[in-house]
């Protein structure tokens, strides 16, 4: 994503009329956190990569207002980037909210089949023409150290 950015933008900047822009960039953390040195060198490479014609202003939590309040100032274009958790973008585009049912799948992995059958039935059909398919699922480490486990180990009752 970050090359086509700069593929698109670099280009239209680079010649001596060029107007300068600044790219507003919000983030749900703190300065320092993870999300921020991300940000940073984000901001790195626009700014190297456009010869300083765009320059990148990164707004750590709060500076912005809430989390809402940066999901609404992004889909009103106020702001041009943000890291949102899905739970504040679904809000405007519900079918995100699927990321947010990470109960769904199973540690078992018989369940899974039929579970992902409807979606897997749908991709097959939408998208066989592009030879693209479901990622299978990886198992977690919690369920291969648990099929590890001694048979003489006796579980607690469920209640």
């Amino acid at each position: 994503m970050l090359v086509v950015l700069l593929a698109l933008h670099a280009p239209g900047c680079t010649g001596s009329k060029a107007r300068k822009t600044t790219w507003r960039f919000a983030i749900e953390e703190i300065q320092g956190s993870v999300q921020d040195a991300y940000a940073q060198e984000f901001k790195r490479l626009i700014e190297d990569g456009s010869d300083g014609q765009i320059r990148v202003t990164v707004y750590p939590y709060g500076t912005l207002g809430t989390s809402d309040q940066i999901t609404e100032q992004l889909h009103l274009g106020a702001i041009q980037f943000a890291t949102a958790s899905p739970g504040h973008i679904g809000k405007l585009i519900p079918e995100l909210q699927a990321f947010l049912l990470h109960f769904v799948l199973s540690d078992d992995p018989r369940v899974n089949p039929m579970t992902l059958r409807p979606v897997n039935r749908g991709m097959t059909t939408r998208h066989a023409a592009n030879h693209m398919r479901a990622a299978p699922r990886q198992r977690s480490r919690r369920s291969s150290m648990e099929n590890q486990r001694p048979e003489t180990q006796q579980e607690a009752p469920h209640r």
